[in-house]
């Protein structure tokens, strides 16, 4: 096994990214091949990607101790390392690694999404956050945080002097109402974040509204994704369109599959009619929307923000002659309006398909009464 040196023009900027995956590695033997190249290219290495495979202890210790010299390091993807290993092992190599961090100054993003090591692995590497002043983005989708790991991570981030966290992406982590109005009041005291990312959370009213009330106090925020959550209550979307209001650069809004309904999705509208002249990317997919209205809506929005190029209201049950209305509109530049999903496009399909075999039928029976 050996690591895979990019070659940029500028040799000041090098990746170096374990190219052979699938592999379980338990030995030091095993990764010496990582190890020694690591050392070799220390002062120069910027960048590592370690994903795609499953290490032991062993294995990681090695890996911690090269990582700790590459004193210039600024990203580390950290993301699936621990496929089929028990919690211990886990919670073990997560405190060597985070450790070894520690020792990198300008460590700017950190990857440790799909590892589902929940708290004791987050507390294994919370030391890193608490430490690492220059950290600008933060991954942890997909570990199996919960409100627990989410407290952990948030004091962490509090704890953490002059921190300007600018990313933070949490998907799929069970963080609920609890996990993501700890993790608010982090957000709010930085004031520094750009974009938030926690889809599919389980988050509800009470999580929405201390969300957004910390995102109104980041005022450089540009992208919010927080589809597959609950946005149904009025007090949600409500503090949503407040939230959007205080705001001057969102540039993407996915608020998809969120059980939004008709009155908030005309709420948010309005709220962005009056703000973020940026506007890029609007996502209401399957949010249970059906009053044609909304349509119109839309399309003067789309009139007023000119960097709008792609909406995405999928999955809705507005009537077709709305929908064609949007699709139809001569907006007098590119835009993508995604409309319908896969089901929907084979029903509509389906649906021609039969009113073409019964305009045959019909044509059949005419001429065979000429006859």
């Amino acid at each position: 096994m050996g690591g895979l040196f990019s070659h940029q023009e500028d040799e000041s900027l090098r990746v170096f990214k374990v190219h052979e995956t699938g592999k379980r590695i338990d030995s030091y033997e095993e990764i010496k091949s990582v190890y020694t190249e690591l050392l070799e290219h220390k002062d120069i290495v910027t960048e590592i990607t370690l994903s795609q495979n499953s290490y032991g202890v062993e294995a990681c210790n090695a890996i911690s101790e090269a990582i700790q010299q590459c004193v210039n390091l600024q990203v580390a993807n950290l993301s699936d390392l621990f496929v089929g290993r028990q919690r211990e092992e886990v919670t073990v190599s997560m405190r060597a690694l985070g450790t070894a961090l520690l020792n990198c100054k300008s460590l700017e993003v950190l990857d440790v999404s799909d590892n589902a090591f929940g708290p004791d692995g987050v507390r294994a590497f919370s030391e890193l956050l608490e430490k690492a002043a220059s950290l600008k983005e933060l991954h942890v989708n997909n570990d199996g945080l919960g409100p627990e790991s989410a407290a952990i991570i948030a004091e962490s981030l509090r704890r953490c002097e002059n921190l300007k966290l600018e990313v933070f992406s949490a998907g799929r982590d069970r963080l609920e109402n609890p996990g993501i109005s700890v993790l608010a009041e982090a957000f709010s005291a930085m004031g520094s974040l750009r974009k938030i990312s926690v889809p599919q959370n389980g988050i509800k009213a009470a999580g929405m509204v201390a969300l957004f009330g910390a995102l109104s106090n980041n005022p450089n925020m540009q992208v919010i994704e927080i589809n597959d959550n609950n946005l149904k209550d009025e007090a949600a979307y409500t503090a949503l369109a407040q939230c959007l209001e205080s705001l001057n650069y969102i540039s993407v809004l996915n608020i998809g599959d969120c059980l939004l309904g008709d009155a908030g999705a005309r709420k948010i509208i309005t709220a962005l009619k009056s703000s973020n002249p940026h506007l890029r990317q609007l996502y209401l997919n399957y949010d249970e929307l059906e009053n044609p209205a909304i349509i119109d809506e839309l399309v003067e929005l789309l009139q007023m923000r000119p960097e709008l190029e792609l909406v995405e209201i999928k999955g809705n049950e507005f009537p077709s002659k709305a929908k064609k209305r949007l699709a139809d509109f001569d907006f007098e530049r590119e835009v993508s309006i995604a409309l319908k999903s896969e089901g929907e496009e084979e029903e509509e399909e389906e649906e021609e398909e039969k009113e073409e075999e019964e305009l045959a039928k019909g044509v059949e029976n005419i001429e065979l009464k000429e006859d």
